[in-house]
């Protein structure tokens, strides 16, 4: 999302908003939203490692490992983990630029 954020110079997407490729090229666009409209393109995608700076310790399920997975069950690596956009998830930032988690919407 990291593309997006820069064409799109802000940090969450809006109706008539496109999602861009690290190639910027345009993959999406967004034509309605009935949601409450936040979604995330900040955080990056969980994994092992997260959920065990969280205090788990034993491995849990996570959206990195579920994309790797998913991927090489149809033959395709992934050798890095994009950054994700988080629908629906609420991931406010302050002026001093601190993130912290939310009620999910």
């Amino acid at each position: 999302m990291e593309a997006t954020r820069a064409t799109l110079l802000k940090m969450r997407p809006a109706v008539g908003d496109s999602l861009y490729t690290n190639r910027r090229r345009a993959i999406l666009t967004v034509i309605e939203d009935t949601s409450p409209g936040v979604h995330d393109m900040l955080m990056a995608a969980c994994d092992n490692e997260r959920y065990g700076l969280l205090g788990c310790t034993e491995y849990h399920d996570n959206c990195s490992d579920n994309l790797r997975s998913g991927t090489k069950a149809v033959g395709v690596e992934v050798p890095t983990v994009p950054s994700p956009l988080n629908l629906f998830m609420n991931i406010p930032w302050t002026a001093s630029g601190e993130l912290w988690l939310s009620q999910h919407l």
